[in-house]
């Protein structure tokens, strides 16, 4: 395996940078050496049982019956299918934009990696039934992902799905699904059992959001293809190098301090900016991962927050360079309220040279030896120089090129910079309490309780 290498760049949050109003002074750090390291603490000395899983799940998922599974399917469907909705999907999508080829789908079999692929996360009837439709369900594997076993959206995709290919395909239809599920008694796993369906179980303590190096990511990496034992090697290199209790050498560890210092400055929005379209979603399982770890209005121990003592930073993501085009104007001459991470590449694996005819468009040479990729770093460079003049903090993460081994760093890296930061502001980034109103709302609504009619509005 290559070494991927992963660099962190916090250069452009520091106050000799960008001025002592919105810049950071390492110095700093020293007046609250205590909180990181009671965050370093909870994470490893002390964790709680669902940080020690996050962590110890890379040890402890089986990488050989994955891909067992994974060549069975690889070898007798054209299409995978997977079924499920948030963190059940957003790691897998993410894993399948940054590896696969552009438009891998309308290739051919023999150009492609493995079976089409599809997540759908979506009931919208012209988005899920359309799918259906169009695809020859007798070559297609669904793989089912619901830790809770109940997730009113996944079991409607799941038992339509499954009664159609029981009306196709009879008896046969069982072998057409993969449960992925809580090894728990829920409705999903006994319903599979009960069926000999095939299963693979979720770790009890892993939360949705935190299971993309469980099988929900690895068993659709593994079908299309991709070298999983590489993933779970670069996340282990990330997991390693995060185990330094000096802040200034662990990277999630003093990416966290950072964005902490900046929040307790006002930054309530954190913006997740790659440079390649390839990480569009991976932007996505950030979003989730952030807000749905950092929104809360708990402490640790369960004790009210009140007013503006609630928790709460909104991840935005949008992709470079587009954004420039239509957000930036807001980023630098706005409010003082963002931190910006930027996610770079420096190799890409097509490349091409730039047109000459470029050269005509400046007045002057400026494509000798330069790349496509070489100009998507250089809008990238000129945006943190932009944010830089405008006194506007961010930080920048580098990889060499976006492979396997990549993907697990980048993974890691924020899964530990988040429970790092829920232990800086002492939340607990695990669960999502507030969620439950809305999954019992639906529920109720459904048995047939009266829905509230709105009075105030304009039909036109």
């Amino acid at each position: 395996m290559a070494n991927n290498k992963f660099i962190y760049d916090y250069t452009n949050l520091l106050s000799e940078r960008i001025g002592k109003e919105n810049g950071i002074n390492l110095e700093d750090l020293n007046k609250i050496q205590d909180k990181i390291d009671d965050a370093f603490d909870t994470v490893f000395s002390n964790p709680t049982l669902e940080h020690k899983c996050v962590c110890e799940n890379l040890d402890n998922v089986d990488l050989s019956k994955i891909k067992s599974l994974a060549k069975d399917i690889r070898g007798n469907f054209e299409n995978f299918i997977v079924l499920g909705i948030g963190g059940s999907s957003l790691g897998s999508d993410a894993l399948f934009t940054a590896l696969s080829k552009s438009g891998y789908n309308l290739l051919p079999a023999d150009k492609r990696n493995g079976p089409r692929f599809f997540v759908v996360d979506s009931i919208a009837p012209d988005i899920f039934i359309d799918l259906i439709n169009n695809l020859d369900l007798t070559k297609t594997m669904f793989c089912v992902v619901s830790k809770s076993g109940k997730t009113t959206e996944t079991m409607t995709q799941f038992f339509y799905t499954q009664k159609r290919c029981e009306e196709l395909l009879g008896e046969s239809w069982k072998e057409h699904f993969v449960v992925l599920t809580d090894e728990t008694d829920n409705f999903l796993n006994n319903f599979a059992l009960e069926h000999n369906l095939k299963v693979m179980y979720i770790p009890t303590l892993l939360g949705g959001r935190y299971s993309v190096l469980s099988a929900v990511g690895l068993l659709p990496a593994a079908v299309l293809g991709y070298d999983i034992d590489a993933i779970i090697a670069g996340a282990k290199s990330m997991l390693a190098q995060s185990q330094n209790r000096n802040v200034l050498e662990n990277a999630p560890l003093l990416s966290a301090v950072l964005n902490y210092l900046n929040y307790q400055n006002g930054k309530k929005i954190s913006i997740l900016i790659p440079y390649t379209d390839k990480l569009n979603m991976f932007d996505d399982w950030y979003c989730q991962l952030w807000g749905e770890s950092i929104g809360r209005d708990l402490d640790k121990d369960g004790n009210k927050l009140c007013g503006d003592a609630r928790v709460g930073q909104t991840p935005i993501q949008v992709t470079g360079p587009s954004v420039q085009h239509s957000q930036f104007q807001l980023y630098l001459e706005g409010l003082d309220d963002k931190v910006i991470t930027f996610i770079g590449v420096n190799n890409y694996a097509t490349d091409d040279n730039l047109p000459k005819n470029l050269d005509k468009l400046f007045g002057e040479h400026v494509t000798d030896g330069r790349t496509f990729g070489d100009l998507l770093g250089i809008e990238r460079m000129a945006s943190t120089e932009a944010l830089v003049q405008y006194s506007k903090p961010s930080e920048t993460i580098l990889i060499d090129h976006i492979d396997e081994e990549g993907m697990g760093k980048l993974f890691m890296f924020f899964m530990l910079k988040m429970m790092f930061s829920g232990a800086l502001l002492g939340i607990n980034p695990f669960g999502q309490p507030a969620v439950e109103s809305i999954k019992k709302g639906v529920a109720n609504m459904l048995k047939g309780q009266e829905v509230f009619q709105s009075r105030n509005k304009i039909e036109l």
